[in-house]
């Protein structure tokens, strides 16, 4: 009887080391297989001169200082004004450049930037930091079209805007 009780306290803190470890990195690892879950995100000038970071999504695995022109991409200014900035719990739209301050559209283009098209306003929520990417849910607003991605953090710096 006493080593049944010792067995079963055992199983019990093995559960309990299990799921507490498994709650701290739930949401890392997560990348399913989806449509445009590679990409960069960096700072940039919008167009307007203003600064803002830029997040291209593609198929293809894409590193920075890699073009996003030698990809099929969606591409979108964020409303937020550098990478180092993006947290854990955000939920982040395009950037506007309007007076109405609607968020701007993203743009699907083919490599070359050829054939681009507004496809609505992305969103991106950031689930996971591991200081070098991001991992997260995408989703284009108005459409069914959404996802999940890993994305790699561009630390360069800014070109001066304006």
């Amino acid at each position: 009887m006493h080593s049944l009780k010792i067995i079963i306290l055992f199983i019990l803190i093995l559960m309990l080391l299990t799921c507490s470890n498994e709650s701290d990195t739930a949401e890392c690892g997560m990348l399913s297989s989806t449509s445009l879950k590679y990409g960069i995100v960096f700072n940039s000038c919008g167009p307007a001169d203003a600064p803002v970071v830029r997040i291209v999504l593609t198929d293809e695995k894409i590193s920075c200082g890699e073009s996003p022109a030698s990809f099929k991409h969606i591409s979108s200014y964020l409303e937020i004004t550098n990478v180092e900035d993006l947290k854990v719990g955000m939920v982040i739209s395009g950037h506007s450049y309007n007076i109405n301050n609607q968020p701007d559209p993203a743009y699907e283009c083919d490599a070359g930037f050829e054939n681009c098209i507004d496809v609505g306003v992305l969103s991106i929520e950031i689930v996971c930091d591991d200081g070098d990417r991001l991992e997260g849910k995408w989703s284009v607003q108005g459409s069914e079209r959404a996802g999940m991605f890993i994305i790699e953090k561009c630390k360069q710096q800014r070109p001066l805007c304006g």
